[in-house]
């Protein structure tokens, strides 16, 4: 039956019955929300820790050209993503062709309009 052949991958999911799709996504939704922690309980502040790890992990990061590392990122800001994929193409050997492209063309010669949802700063 398809259904056993899907954890080798010979079975395209959409050809699974109703019923046998409907046997994978309940355990399926259960699993992503388990690893989202989505009923988990927030924190009611932020956890430190004092061993020097945080310091030390971000230290050892590749650099781009102007010295910054994904390491560096706790938390981010609007501006943000367009440094990570900056960092990204600078930093990661054999990405895809587009995604040097992507940030060529993100980042325009003055005078020139940005691409939507991305901001430029100097």
């Amino acid at each position: 039956m398809c259904a056993n052949k899907m954890l080798s991958r010979q079975c395209p999911p959409e050809s699974l019955s109703e019923s046998v799709r409907k046997q994978w996504e309940g355990p399926a939704e259960q699993l992503v929300r388990y690893l989202l922690l989505t009923n988990e309980v927030p924190l009611e502040s932020p956890i430190a820790g004092t061993s020097g790890f945080a310091e030390e992990f971000a230290a050892r990061g590749p650099r781009d050209s102007r010295g910054r590392s994904l390491r560096d990122f706790a938390s981010l800001s609007s501006q943000d993503p367009q440094a990570v994929l900056e960092i990204l193409v600078a930093t990661k050997p054999g990405l895809p062709v587009q995604w040097k492209e992507f940030v060529r063309d993100a980042n325009p010669a003055p005078g020139s309009r940005p691409l939507a949802g991305i901001s430029h700063q100097n």
